[in-house]
């Protein structure tokens, strides 16, 4: 046996992933703890690896969230339009944790789009509709 396996069978030490590529963790609170260490001590691979896991496993509003206080552009802007083409509307605890503001902003361009100034196409953005959304929210600095 090796030094190495030795020392490891005797720690008991398995602490990586048992392949590459393969991740144990399947939680949006599992990858925004990662996402957290890795903005925290700026490993930006990480950062996109967690950001691509939670656009997997976290609610639009998670990614939002997660997506202004990291500045995710990507994850913000396809979390804020997936929001405003949805049909469903903004749940009272969603809006709590969105904010006044995105709220606000979210409804108007849900409006708009309702009322054919945009996304005219069973309510799916395209490239323009998207730009006129980022104007939008613009406003808000991220």
């Amino acid at each position: 046996m090796s030094a190495l396996r030795q020392a490891s069978a005797t720690c008991g030490a398995d602490t990586g992933p048992r392949r590459i590529g393969h991740y144990d963790l399947q939680t949006t609170e599992e990858w925004a703890s990662v996402l957290e260490l890795a903005y925290k001590w700026q490993f930006d691979a990480v950062c996109e690896l967690a950001a691509d896991k939670l656009a997997q496993v976290a609610s639009l509003v998670d990614q939002v969230v997660l997506g202004r206080k990291y500045g995710l552009e990507k994850m913000l802007l396809s979390a804020r339009v997936r929001l405003c083409e949805r049909e469903e509307h903004i749940s009272l605890e969603e809006g709590r944790r969105l904010g006044l503001d995105e709220c606000i902003i979210i409804g108007e361009v849900r409006q708009k789009a309702r009322t054919n100034l945009f996304a005219v196409a069973a309510m799916k953005f395209d490239e323009w509709d998207i730009r006129m959304l980022q104007k939008a929210f613009g406003s808000l600095g991220s």
